[in-house]
């Protein structure tokens, strides 16, 4: 079997400083569904999704992380910071409590169900510590991955290697693995910089929706965008509530659901937006000048604007920004007041057009207030 591309993803929190984490991507296709959508008054397709498979048989009866040294969990769809962002949206990130850390404490990682590993990597970049990404088949539909893991069990490491590498491409187990629910995998402390982790499940008989569902359905990123589901509605409904009183952005129980993919709501400004008009590029990552693709402006879960991003920096607008609007609201055009998020000094303005139903123009200025009207020179357009 050859090799499988981990996508290695660099991201900064301007809320909590520098943050780096390694968004795990192979290149295993999946199904797909179809699109939605439809012209006159703006449609929510965040909360569309088909699912044409039974997974209960898959349900997880283990707890696949220690709870109690767990801070908090963003939800699905949560940006958190960084270039190449698309696939975190797929990523329920758990934020490993401070006093663990500061006690020299891990967090042991277990097998919710039963199941083998597909994938491994075990990567080191420059002084960085060495980290683990783990790949593994549930059944048909379902795989799970596990990135940023300190350290795996004796039998992973035999079946693998004992030596990082200087890249993060997957890699199938020299020996055949297979691990029964409740199983001990390993252990993490998260990243080093901000001591979170990743777990993602991603389910081929589920699709969710996005305003331009073709660019969704090209490359393995957009393979992710479609698939991604809550890993922990996987378990019965005790156990469920004990994650989802852990979900939320700064604290846990700020939210009571998991969250959702696609922040796309069509004909706003709400959800992803890409340099090329050509849905076959895919998910392309790119640069012009001070803009950036993809580009996503959306409403987090505790109602933060996210702006990410511009000139390589994230922005966040709070309700008492005067510029403060909702981008699921704007059906037309809307300038939004910068600031930096580190020392609120003055970051200038974007301002964003909605042309049609599939297009946008994006004005940026780095110094100095909002204009009367939309600048007729100096912007980008972006497409769904």
């Amino acid at each position: 079997m050859g090799n499988v591309e981990y996508k290695e993803t660099s991201y900064v929190s301007m809320k909590l400083g520098a943050l780096l984490v390694l968004i795990l991507c192979t290149s295993a296709v999946l199904a797909c569904g179809g699109g939605g959508g439809s012209n006159g008054t703006p449609t929510d397709t965040s909360n569309n999704d088909t699912s044409t498979a039974d997974t209960t048989s898959a349900l997880f009866t283990a707890h696949i992380f220690e709870l109690d040294k767990i801070d908090r969990i963003y939800p699905l769809g949560n940006l958190n910071g960084g270039y190449d962002e698309s696939t975190g949206l797929t990523v329920p990130l758990a934020w490993i409590k401070s006093s663990v850390i500061s006690e020299g404490g891990k967090v042991a990682i277990y097998a919710p169900t039963d199941m083998d590993m597909q994938y491994y990597a075990y990567y080191q970049f420059d002084t960085d510590p060495a980290e683990w990404a783990l790949t593994f088949t549930i059944n048909s539909n379902l795989t799970l991955r596990l990135d940023h893991v300190s350290e795996v069990t004796q039998e992973i490491m035999d079946g693998t290697t004992s030596t990082p590498v200087e890249s993060s491409a997957g890699l199938p187990p020299t020996t055949a693995l297979s691990f029964t629910a409740g199983e001990l995998l390993g252990y993490t402390t998260g990243t080093y910089q901000a001591n979170n982790w990743n777990v993602m499940l991603y389910d081929s008989a589920h699709t969710n929706i996005f305003v331009n569902q073709e660019r969704y359905e090209v490359d393995s990123v957009g393979e992710f965008l479609r698939t991604a589901v809550c890993p922990w509605d996987q378990y019965d409904d005790e156990m469920k509530a004990e994650y989802y009183a852990k979900l939320g952005i700064d604290s846990a129980g700020e939210v009571s659901n998991c969250g959702t993919v696609s922040q796309d709501m069509e004909e706003t400004l709400s959800g992803q937006w890409h340099f090329d008009s050509d849905t076959s590029t895919g998910i392309t990552v790119a640069r012009d000048g001070v803009y950036d693709s993809p580009f996503a402006i959306y409403n987090n879960d505790v109602g933060t604007i996210q702006i990410h991003q511009i000139n390589a920096t994230r922005y966040e607008i709070e309700t008492t920004n005067s510029s403060y609007m909702d981008p699921a609201s704007v059906t037309t055009s809307h300038c939004y007041e910068l600031a930096s998020t580190f020392d609120s000094s003055d970051a200038g303005h974007l301002y964003l057009s909605i042309v049609s139903s599939t297009e946008m123009r994006m004005y940026h200025a780095s110094s100095g207030a909002c204009p009367s009207s939309f600048p007729t020179t100096g912007y980008k357009t972006y497409y769904r």
